[in-house]
């Protein structure tokens, strides 16, 4: 199962509400180019069907928090390499993460 074009553009991110995405380097993966959620919109996984998120609810929340406090992305995609300013990016957001949410296993 696929969505369509139309069902694509009406896609609102859950963390930021933007709808500015951009590919990353897994088949049908789309990262919010805002806050850096990320979403499989192509195909259906384990009976999920698309639009949807592989990352658990506590983290979405953190994400969203994070954002939210620092305005920063974190892009949570899949990709073949580091693209510019991505390793800063996944930093900055697990050193907040140790310090807000230490509950948080970082294996999750």
């Amino acid at each position: 199962m696929t969505i369509s074009k139309k069902q694509r553009t009406k896609l609102k991110c859950e963390v930021c509400g933007q709808s500015y995405f951009s590919w990353t380097d897994l088949n049908g993966e789309v990262d919010c180019q805002n806050c850096g959620m990320t979403y499989q919109i192509l195909r259906e996984i384990d009976g999920r069907k698309p639009p949807f998120t592989t990352l658990k609810t506590e983290w979405i929340n953190a994400l969203r928090e994070y954002h939210n406090e620092t305005k920063n992305r974190c892009r949570m995609g899949h990709y073949l390499g580091a693209y510019g300013g991505m390793v800063e990016e996944q930093n900055s957001f697990l050193k907040w993460i140790d310090t807000h949410h230490p509950e948080l296993k970082r294996d999750n």
